[in-house]
């Protein structure tokens, strides 16, 4: 039996702020990645707006999306 094999198949799922972003109106979804790209612009003031503006969220799913997603 191969490596391959023995780990089961897994279908991630899409991180919080992916959907976020995709349900977003072009501009919003910009003016957000520019926020996520930015280290200056913590984890909590993002959710802060984003919850101010009517969209619930939490510090962690933006920490998880920027450890995925931003280079360092």
């Amino acid at each position: 039996m191969s490596l391959a094999d023995a780990m089961p198949s897994v279908i991630d799922k899409p991180l919080k702020v992916d959907v976020l972003l995709a349900q977003l109106d072009p501009a919003d979804a910009d003016t957000l990645r520019g926020w996520l790209s930015d280290p200056s612009v913590s984890a909590c003031s993002i959710a802060d707006a984003l919850t101010a503006n009517g969209t619930p969220i939490t510090p962690n799913p933006i920490r998880t999306w920027r450890k995925r997603n931003v280079a360092r």
